[in-house]
């Protein structure tokens, strides 16, 4: 069994106890430690989407494509710390990421929080985050 990555935020900082930053603290105990998180508070000023990648949103509005955009770059940093070094993350049918064989993951975004978890799939055999903004409830 492969040891544990520590969990790293945009910056490559240690996270303290699954904190997400932008979204408040993440709950760490509901993921295996063998799950890297990695997330940014807003999308990045420079487009790094792969040509596989982009075809995905070429026609969608700027806003959109930053959003997809931090999401796919944080799963290729998260992949990164897993020891794999990936070029893109193609989108199936229903716009969910084909990961690399060999991994599971998950993206997700809202404002203020661009975040993906990836582990390997002997470890899991599915992963699943969401992440929303902070809002008061109503009764």
């Amino acid at each position: 069994m492969l040891s544990a990555q520590p969990r790293r935020g945009a910056q490559g900082l240690p996270l303290e106890d699954g904190e997400l930053p932008g979204a408040g603290v993440f709950p760490a105990s509901i993921l295996p430690k063998s799950v890297v998180v990695v997330s940014l508070e807003r999308p990045r000023e420079v487009e790094s989407l792969h040509p596989v990648e982009r075809d995905w949103v070429a026609s969608s509005v700027p806003r959109r494509i930053a959003e997809f955009d931090a999401g796919r770059w944080c799963a290729r940093a998260a992949l990164s710390q897993l020891g794999l070094e990936t070029r893109g993350i193609p989108a199936a049918q229903w716009r969910a990421p084909v990961w690399p064989k060999g991994f599971v993951g998950s993206i997700s975004h809202t404002d203020g929080c661009h975040a993906a978890a990836v582990a390997r799939r002997g470890e899991l055999i599915a992963l699943g985050i969401d992440v929303e903004a902070e809002r008061e409830l109503r009764d």
